[in-house]
């Protein structure tokens, strides 16, 4: 089995709604452990991004995604193409702050997980 990298991923606009602007890639395993990458910008005022940028120290970024330029991206874990909180991979359901050789290095645990 050849292992998926992040040159495998396939990205599509992130909102079709046009409320927001960027990209997002979806990509489940075989085992069952997928990823969600995104990154994105608001578009119009969002008070509830506002409020969680805040509460996360994100207040200073040009973006809405846990991304502070075009070179990192965020994202989510997937179970079984939900959003796991409880996983073997990091701390939480999501991470942010990625190069692409991040996301490739979380793509390869995760197709090699046996667990």
């Amino acid at each position: 089995m050849e292992l998926k990298t992040f040159k495998d991923l396939v990205f599509k606009p992130h909102s079709d709604s046009g409320l927001t602007r960027g990209l997002k890639a979806r990509i489940l395993f075989e085992n069952g452990w997928g990823l969600s990458v995104i990154r994105f910008k608001c578009l119009i005022e969002n008070p509830i991004l506002n409020l969680c940028n805040a509460l996360y120290s994100h207040v200073n970024s040009k973006y809405d995604s846990f991304t502070d330029n075009e070179n990192e991206w965020e994202i989510g874990i997937l179970k079984d193409n939900k959003l796991c909180y409880d996983n073997p991979f990091h701390f939480n359901a999501v991470k942010g702050y990625l190069s692409e050789n991040d996301v490739t290095e979380l793509m390869i645990k995760m197709q090699e997980y046996k667990g």
